[in-house]
């Protein structure tokens, strides 16, 4: 009997070759992460959130900052997608909401296009030709992806964004009570 040997890791932030972040379940009913990369599937003993959580920090935010973006440039609160790298333009969605262990998370860029299965599964197919079931309505996955597109849409739109602001000149003795105020930042470096 041939035993299958997994690649495992402790730890993994998510990258331009991620496609999807999947919870499976030990025989210790503990939840751990299936990464699927472009060209190979790795194991890692953290739940999805965690690594979501991790990869945001790493690329410097934190979960809920993220959060906090994708609800002042969408408005969307409930299973709102995250932004993890808008300069890697890692966008990524959740299958549940977070707060459940069965949530998986998917790359927007990775995916392809999905299909309808029976019994509110779905048929996901990425861009390198690899497909996965996940138990999600079409019509809940279509939401999901369709936020992401739009929070992507947004932050593009931030990038190219050109906001001109406008100075005058004004006479400082006009605002503040007395001229010294003006230098109160002023100081000299003695030797």
């Amino acid at each position: 009997m041939k035993v299958k040997m997994e690649k495992c890791g402790q730890d993994y932030i998510v990258n331009r070759k991620t496609m999807a972040i999947l919870p499976l379940v030990t025989k210790d009913n503990q939840i751990i992460s299936k990464i699927i990369e472009e060209e190979e599937e790795i194991l890692v003993f953290k739940k999805p959130i965690e690594i979501i959580e991790q990869s945001c920090l790493f690329y410097g935010s934190s979960f809920y900052g993220r959060k906090e973006g994708t609800k002042e440039l969408i408005d969307v609160t409930h299973k709102a997608p995250i932004c993890i790298s808008p300069a890697d333009n890692l966008y990524f969605f959740s299958t549940l909401s977070y707060t459940r262990e069965e949530c998986a998370w998917l790359s927007h860029s990775h995916v392809v296009r999905s299909k309808d299965l029976p019994h509110n599964n779905l048929l996901i197919k990425f861009s390198n030709d690899k497909t996965i079931k996940l138990a999600i309505s079409q019509n809940s996955f279509n939401n999901q992806r369709n936020r992401t597109a739009q929070l992507r849409s947004a932050f593009e739109g931030l990038k190219e964004r050109k906001t001109v602001q406008t100075f005058e000149f004004i006479r400082s003795h006009e605002i503040f009570e007395h001229a010294a105020a003006q230098d109160v930042y002023a100081a000299k470096w003695d030797e």
